[in-house]
């Protein structure tokens, strides 16, 4: 009879556990990149946009509608960077408090591991033993109808 684990169970459980944290965990990851690489768009299209008002200022100035219809752009895109900075950081949060779900599913997974590696350790020294104690047992018997 071979080694019979009684903690696969809990294995399986802990590795799917594992194994969907991780998945949670990639896509708030990509979420917030993705929301970070637009975030940087949006920064860089404001800093050209300024640029060009400076400019336009510095060549000769600009009428008063076009300055209502920098700052409506300008505000617009300022709420917009303001808002996607907030989405930012609550998925920055989220990815946070995913990674230690994550960190800790991979933990209990290595202790089950650790417990069952144990445990068959502990079953091939029984069963070893048990061999060793029949072959002693086999051999002092035959020694001993030798002898008489």
């Amino acid at each position: 009879m071979g080694y019979a684990s009684k903690l696969e169970a809990v294995f399986r459980l802990r590795r799917h556990r594992e194994e969907a944290a991780h998945q949670e965990f990639m896509a708030i990851h990509g979420a917030l990149t993705e929301q970070e690489d637009r975030f940087h768009v949006l920064q860089e299209v404001l800093r050209a946009s300024a640029d060009d008002w400076v400019h336009r200022q510095e060549d000769g100035g600009i009428d008063i509608g076009e300055m209502d219809l920098y700052y409506g752009y300008f505000r617009r895109h300022c709420a917009e960077a303001l808002e996607r900075k907030q989405t930012i950081d609550a998925l920055s949060r989220s990815c946070e408090a995913k990674r230690r779900v994550l960190i800790e599913a991979v933990k209990e997974k290595q202790v089950v591991s650790a417990i069952e590696t144990r445990r068959q350790g502990l079953y091939v020294r029984e069963v070893n033993k048990k061999e060793q104690h029949l072959l002693d047992e086999v051999g002092g018997r035959q020694a001993k109808n030798n002898r008489g």
